[in-house]
């Protein structure tokens, strides 16, 4: 499902900025708004109901939990992602327990971000895999990596795909053609089980590589 309309609540306004910027440029056709607070009344004059809220606490929004109540009360098919950096970890199960489709820390990229808006537009919900203990199906570790027989570069892969990077940015960082970047894509396809990049991604955000490997020549 394409995503079509999306509110940003976050009191930092270069966060906002950079969030607009990026999904703008990911779904150009988007309607995309952004306020410092999700506090107070709900209400849009030209009747906008997002797909999507992005939210944080922040400013007047110390309640995120009561903050999604007041969002799911006026736009109850909405998708709530939570996409902070201050929550405890029991603060965030118990917003995705409340309803909130997403919990995403602010140490992952806005790239990152986007995989899993494409995940939650999919009808799915994600959570890292460092708040869920490893209990995510399908979630691909650096433990059960070696049990799909991926090599170093296929990781170095995959995380470079959480981080939103093309083929062209992961040919430079490798050292190889892009003819060969694809080569390695395929065959880490057919490990993972899926079709594209993003399908990839989805399942690497649910790991720990990180920053875990280092470019490797093909």
């Amino acid at each position: 499902m394409p995503l079509k309309s999306v509110l940003i609540y976050d009191e930092l306004q270069f966060v906002r900025e950079a969030l607009v910027g990026k999904i703008a440029e990911r779904w150009p056709d988007a309607d995309i708004r952004s306020s410092a607070s999700c506090c107070g009344p709900y209400a849009s004059e030209d009747g906008f109901e997002p797909d999507v809220v992005i939210l944080d606490r922040g400013g007047d929004c110390r309640d995120l939990l009561s903050c999604c109540v007041g969002l799911f009360q006026k736009w109850e098919d909405a998708k709530v992602v939570i996409f902070s950096g201050s929550l405890t970890g029991d603060e965030a199960l118990a917003l995705l327990k409340c309803g909130a489709a997403a919990y995403v820390p602010k140490t992952f990229s806005i790239n990152a971000l986007c995989h899993v808006l494409d995940l939650v537009m999919s009808g799915a919900t994600y959570a890292p895999k460092s708040l869920l203990s490893g209990i995510v199906p399908g979630a691909v570790t650096t433990k059960n990596s070696k049990k799909l027989n991926l090599t170093d570069r296929e990781e170095y892969m995959l995380a470079r795909f959480v981080e939103g990077a093309s083929n062209k940015e992961i040919a430079h960082l490798m050292g190889a053609s892009e003819a060969a970047v694809k080569q390695v894509a395929r065959n880490l396809f057919k490990k993972l089980g899926v079709r594209n990049r993003t399908q990839a991604a989805v399942k690497g955000l649910h790991g720990d590589f990180g920053n875990t490997f280092s470019p490797k020549q093909l």
